[in-house]
């Protein structure tokens, strides 16, 4: 992956083994804040990576106080986490757009959360719990990509992915 900063704008360009990482189907949380600096928290189906900007695929229905955050301020944080190794990436991002997705957006979708729940099984995850997240009503949320974090449990937890 590599890193730009130009004056106040970070450009991210991932590719490669992260971006098939990402894209893979893992256990994806998204994470807004209010004007009060209060959390809230959503599921997403996943991830796609674009070159400085990235698109999640988040359930509307669950995470509508993220959707009115994500239109008040626009920011965005997300854990891909993938549940039999616990490898996990935080991206971090701004200026969200929340748009319908286009029929290819709602395929890979689909197949990310048939990946994502497949993934909670194989770790022991009951096959009626995993089938019980609701990913039916899905947005596109497109944000522009700030920064790609390490949240894998360890020594380099936290540390920016270079």
């Amino acid at each position: 992956m590599l890193y730009h900063v130009s004056g106040t704008r970070a450009r991210c360009l991932i590719d490669g083994e992260l971006k098939q990482f990402l894209e893979s189907g893992h256990v994806c949380v998204v994470a807004t804040r209010d004007a009060g600096l209060r959390p809230d928290w959503g599921h997403a189906a996943g991830v796609r990576v674009l070159k400085d900007r990235c698109v999640l695929f988040l359930e509307s229905t669950t995470g509508a106080r993220s959707l009115n955050n994500l239109r008040d301020n626009g920011m965005i944080a997300a854990v891909i986490s993938e549940p039999a190794t616990h490898r996990s990436i935080q991206l971090k991002g701004r200026n969200a757009r929340i748009r319908e997705m286009n029929a290819a957006e709602k395929r890979l979708a689909a197949r990310l959360a048939q990946s994502a729940r497949q993934g909670v099984i194989e770790v022991g995850i009951a096959p009626r719990v995993a089938a019980s997240w609701n990913f039916e009503t899905l947005v596109a949320v497109e944000f522009e990509l700030t920064g790609v974090f390490d949240a894998t449990p360890g020594p380099k937890a936290g540390a920016e992915v270079k």
